[in-house]
């Protein structure tokens, strides 16, 4: 129902029905019980809000986590040769640098599709979340996609790195790139699971 025309609807009962200062008081109690049917439609919205965010959040966790895992399987090594390089002669057994590199490049780029089309859902509800939550809100978005953007440059960036180079460039990225047994050391996750529980921390309220 419309705000105003709910706000309307009681007024105007009020008018037609009561005068003097029953008509203020009247005025009065309308205007208290708009402000808690308010505040009850308001607490709903949040809560599913915070709910479906939380949800797409976890989305965005779990795709991650597949795109971190080190393991490159074979189904998804064929399927991404075939896609991304068609033309290219390859073979399992008997790989040279270059297709060593193509292989990086193909499977990443097949498993951060993944990961793009959940950011697709995450960035709708991201801005109706904002209406709610506003600017903390918007600040702990801006962190948690910060640490994707700095993981999606890594991974666009690995199939260009020499695995020999002197300066462990390669070394580098792949430990940022890829979950690590201990937990203590992984630098993504570590950054990426503090954003997310900034977000959570702004929208737990709403989900009692």
């Amino acid at each position: 129902m419309c705000v105003f025309h709910f706000l309307g609807s009681i007024f105007a009962f009020i008018k037609d029905n009561i005068t003097g200062f029953s008509w203020l008081t009247g005025m009065y109690f309308a205007y208290r019980g708009l402000l808690v049917w308010r505040a009850q439609m308001t607490g709903k919205d949040k809560y599913e809000v915070a709910k479906n965010l939380l949800t797409t959040i976890y989305n965005v966790r779990e795709k991650i986590g597949y795109l971190r895992s080190p393991m490159f399987m074979g189904g998804e090594i064929e399927a991404g040769m075939k896609k991304h390089f068609p033309d290219h002669p390859f073979n399992f057994y008997d790989q040279s640098a270059e297709d060593e590199k193509m292989v990086e490049r193909a499977v990443m780029a097949g498993r951060w599709s993944k990961v793009r089309a959940v950011l697709l859902e995450y960035q709708v509800i991201k801005f109706v979340a904002i209406v709610h939550w506003d600017k903390p809100i918007e600040n702990a978005f801006r962190r948690f996609e910060k640490v994707i953007n700095g993981l999606k440059i890594r991974v666009d960036m690995l199939p260009r790195l020499d695995k020999n180079a002197q300066d462990g460039s390669k070394e580098k990225f792949n430990d940022y790139i890829f979950g690590l047994e201990d937990e203590a050391t992984d630098k993504f996750g570590i950054e990426f699971n503090a954003s997310i529980e900034d977000i959570k921390a702004i929208i737990r309220p709403a989900l009692k």
